[in-house]
């Protein structure tokens, strides 16, 4: 590491061990919910020209079916019908929720606290039925809709912006504004920015994947190039929106890697976009802020030019039935439960296709573009044919390797035969590990209540070493993961929830790993979900 490099890696070394919860103590935050200062949860640019997208129904049974999605499906043309249904069932509203005089707005992509810290933008060529030049927009999910942010008519030659990638690509961007999670959580804002980060990309990878699309993330990542491309470099302040990354949705031929890690986003190329950019001033989303320091400190020393790239591995998982469950009529339904019943457990079948799919390494999170770097310690409740206790998923031999070179517990390490030998998934300690989970997820009994609740331990001090990117990357990947867990516990017939609240390094003490190559990143918990039924459910664009 070069010495910038070097005082990156402590910046974001001392951020994510300052942002610990310990049983004595909770990460810094506000302490109590000034509902006065409430953000707005929908970014608006007053003025701005907007293009309506179609929106659609979705039947139990209407194809593609879900498993299907994990497979090569045809791809569908490119225009305004086809981009409605990508954001559709990606970043749109799913249902509203009311109670007591209030009422709040689901969506299809997860969030932490549902506060949705993540913006999405479209950078698109001639698209038919939607506009005829290359063009600019941000999406809003309030009305389901593309704000025009820029008409690129200076960009004389869309095949070149793109070039090495297919002519028919589309370039999303998302960018975060942290206020919107630090109101609520503080100091570890950042941490769930991110992680909301990666549930954005997986949702947009399953509904790309529902119309034969693929994605993958773009190699410049520098935030002072993308807000300049997106339009955000003259947002200032507190309610400002930080550029993470790019995506390239490609619609046509296989998705080539070494094209993906060779587009290089030029300046050129950027003028050719800033310069169209509309002066449209974006809504003010509080009336009061209480700044935190450390999480713009964290966020300079995430910036970094390019990243490396390369075809996540290709592994074959065994042959299981293709269950009549539309995917789009799934990704919809999707919900974070907030209780468990504590009584359902997940068939066996259920959970080894679930296991196998998060150890594959193919959709979502091959959008990625590199070898796994985030394995699953298994707290194992309610699984029929398998024995309570605590597992071990290793996503990578390498991963493997490390876990059991680190860790001083003596574990049994008995592989479980119900896979096939190239899934790494072992029992590690056979018991009732209930408690634990509830004690290490801040005490909340959802991590006991259900079938099953997960660690995700990321490869953490190495990555970092390599690129102070890497921290974002980590997160980008837990969050992947978490929407995976999210739909494959949807079409189990059970529910699931992220669970961002947990003790650090005690979660670290119970796998026995003392330093930091493995770093725990997200909790999550799956099983039979009980609804309030003092809430009402509402049309996702009844209000329309």
């Amino acid at each position: 590491m070069n010495e910038g490099q070097v005082q990156k890696f402590v910046v974001l070394r001392d951020y994510h061990q300052r942002t610990k919860h310990y049983f004595h103590r909770y990460a810094a935050g506000p302490g109590y919910l000034d509902w006065e200062s409430q953000p707005e949860p929908f970014r608006f640019y007053r003025g701005a020209r907007h293009f309506p997208l179609m929106r659609f129904e979705a039947d139990r049974h209407q194809t593609p079916f879900f498993d299907a999605l994990y497979a090569s499906l045809p791809p569908e043309p490119v225009n305004v019908e086809t981009v409605s249904q990508l954001f559709f069932h990606s970043f749109a509203l799913s249902a509203w929720k009311a109670v007591s005089g209030s009422r709040w707005a689901l969506r299809c992509n997860p969030s932490s606290g549902n506060l949705h810290p993540t913006e999405v933008y479209l950078l698109a060529g001639d698209v038919a039925g939607l506009h005829e030049v290359p063009a600019l927009y941000h999406y809003q999910p309030y009305d389901h809709s593309l704000e025009l942010r820029a008409v690129c008519r200076n960009l004389s030659c869309w095949v070149d912006f793109l070039a090495p990638l297919p002519a028919s690509t589309l370039i999303v961007g998302l960018t975060s504004i942290f206020w919107r999670e630090s109101w609520k959580y503080g100091e570890r804002a950042l941490r769930y920015c991110l992680l909301d980060l990666g549930h954005a990309l997986a949702a947009l990878a399953y509904s790309a994947a529902a119309l034969g699309w693929r994605l993958a993330l773009l190699p410049e990542v520098a935030p002072s190039k993308l807000a300049a491309l997106l339009g955000v470099d003259r947002q200032k302040g507190p309610e400002a929106e930080h550029s993470d990354c790019l995506v390239a949705v490609v619609s046509e031929g296989s998705l080539d890697w070494g094209a993906v890690a060779g587009w290089q986003l030029t300046a050129e190329k950027i003028d050719s976009v800033a310069a169209a950019v509309r002066p449209d001033p974006p809504n003010r989303l509080s009336s009061t802020h209480r700044p935190w320091p450390v999480i713009e400190e964290a966020a300079e020393a995430l910036a970094y030019d390019r990243i490396e790239l390369a075809a996540p591995p290709q592994r074959s998982i065994s042959e299981h039935s293709i269950r009549p469950l539309g995917a789009r009529f799934l990704i919809r339904r999707r919900r974070s439960v907030q209780k468990m019943d504590g009584t359902t457990a997940i068939a066996k079948a259920d959970f080894i296709r679930l296991v196998e799919r998060l150890w594959q390494s193919g959709l979502p999170v091959a959008a990625l573009g590199r070898e796994p770097a985030v394995h699953f310690g298994f707290y194992v409740h309610r699984v029929e044919g398998f024995v309570p206790g605590l597992y071990f998923l290793a996503r990578s031999q390498l991963g493997l390797e490390w876990f059991q070179e680190r860790t001083r517990q003596t574990w049994r390490w008995q592989k479980v035969a119900d896979f096939s030998q190239e899934v790494l998934f072992y029992l590690l300690a056979e018991g009732d590990v209930r408690r634990i989970a509830q004690a290490l997820s801040c005490h909340q009994d959802i991590a006991a209540d259900g079938a099953f609740a997960v660690s995700m331990l990321a490869e953490f001090e190495p990555r970092l070493k390599a690129s102070p990117w890497e921290y974002a990357r980590l997160h980008l990947e837990a969050g992947a993961l978490g929407q995976l867990l999210y739909l494959e516990s949807e079409a189990c017939g059970l529910r699931g929830t992220g669970i961002g609240c947990f003790f650090d390094d005690p979660v670290h003490e119970l796998f026995g790993l003392e330093d930091r190559t493995f770093q725990v990143l997200y909790h999550f918990t799956v099983g039979g979900g009980l609804e309030d039924p003092r809430l009402q459910n509402l049309e996702a664009y009844h209000h329309l």
